[in-house]
């Protein structure tokens, strides 16, 4: 059978045991503003907004408070979305201008939301149960998502779509680099679009790792990743090292 056809069957099973199984705690935008934890909405917050609890509204930039739980959703936001050391945040169908980033933060769960410009998660570590960076159906039409030194049991990256069709020259990347995944863990990176480059370095540990289902247009770059580690099928421009097949 040829790779783009064992791609296309593989991508939708993938992803969605990925990314459905990894988002329990949130079936849907609506459960989540009628559950009794909504906070309000915002008719138009400038300048910096602490997001903690959950809301939606039109936002300037918003910003997760060390130690905070925040969940954004149906919302707009004019530059960035920002979780601080320890913070929590879920996102859920937004729109959002600017990037999507954390630095130190504890958890993420971002699903359905058109970003502008990058996602960029870095150092992200839990102490708790709250262990996971899960990156669903998001699009991003000029941005990349980059995922670096973070140290969680559950690393998903499933269904995205970083660049969109029509651009002229071929944007977006996704970057896995030095992660560590401890064993009874999980990195996917499943049923992913991008224009660009797919680069998977250096990841740590003895948890499962798959990078699988994925179209890239440019070169897709696996090396230097601690096994269990399953690299193919892929359909890319170009397949390198762990991920060549």
């Amino acid at each position: 059978m040829h790779t783009g056809t064992v791609v296309a069957a593989l991508a939708l099973s993938l992803t969605l045991e990925g990314c459905a199984d990894g988002s329990a705690e949130a079936t849907s935008i609506r459960d989540i503003a009628q559950g009794g934890s909504q906070d309000g909405e915002v008719r138009h917050a400038r300048g910096d907004f602490r997001c903690d609890g959950t809301f939606t509204g039109s936002f300037d930039n918003v910003i997760v408070p060390r130690n905070g739980t925040c969940t954004l959703y149906d919302a707009t936001v004019r530059g960035n979305v920002k979780a601080l050391r320890n913070a929590r945040l879920t996102t859920r169908g937004n729109r959002i201008e600017g990037n999507i980033e954390g630095d130190e933060a504890r958890a993420f769960s971002l699903s359905g939301d058109r970003v502008g410009g990058n996602i960029d998660l870095v150092e992200t570590v839990a102490s708790d149960a709250a262990r996971e960076i899960l990156i669903c159906g998001q699009t991003l039409p000029n941005g990349n998502i980059q995922v670096k030194k973070s140290r969680t049991d559950r690393i998903i990256i499933g269904a995205n779509t970083v660049d969109c069709p029509g651009n002229d020259v071929p944007k977006g990347n996704i970057q896995l680099e030095e992660n560590v995944v401890p064993s009874g863990g999980v990195l996917h990176a499943l049923g992913n679009r991008t224009g660009g480059n797919l680069q998977v370095f250096k990841n740590r540990g003895g948890g499962d790792k798959r990078i699988q289902a994925n179209t890239v247009s440019q070169d897709l770059q696996c090396k230097e990743n601690d096994s269990p580690f399953a690299g193919t099928p892929n359909s890319a421009g170009d397949s390198e090292d762990q991920c060549a097949g």
